[in-house]
C-alpha cells in the first residue's frame, strides 16, 4: 500500500479514538450512576490513539 493512504488511515483512526475517548469520560464524568468501565473504555481508547499516532511518526519518517 502507499504510504500516504497508510498515514490517512491511520490519522482517520487516531481521531476516532479521540473522539469515542471524549464521549466515554463525559459518559464517566455525567452518568448518573457511576461505572468504572467508561473510564477503562475512554483510556484504553486514549492510549490505542497514542499508539496509532507513534507508528504514523515511525512509518512516515522513512
Amino acid at each position: 500500500m502507499n504510504k500516504k493512504l497508510i498515514a490517512k488511515f491511520l490519522i482517520i483512526g487516531n481521531i476516532i479514538l479521540l473522539i469515542l475517548a471524549i464521549v466515554f469520560i463525559c459518559l464517566c464524568i455525567f452518568e448518573d450512576e457511576k461505572n468504572s468501565i467508561y473510564l477503562f473504555i475512554s483510556l484504553s481508547s486514549l492510549i490505542l490513539s497514542s499508539l496509532f499516532n507513534i507508528i504514523k511518526r515511525k512509518y512516515t519518517k522513512d
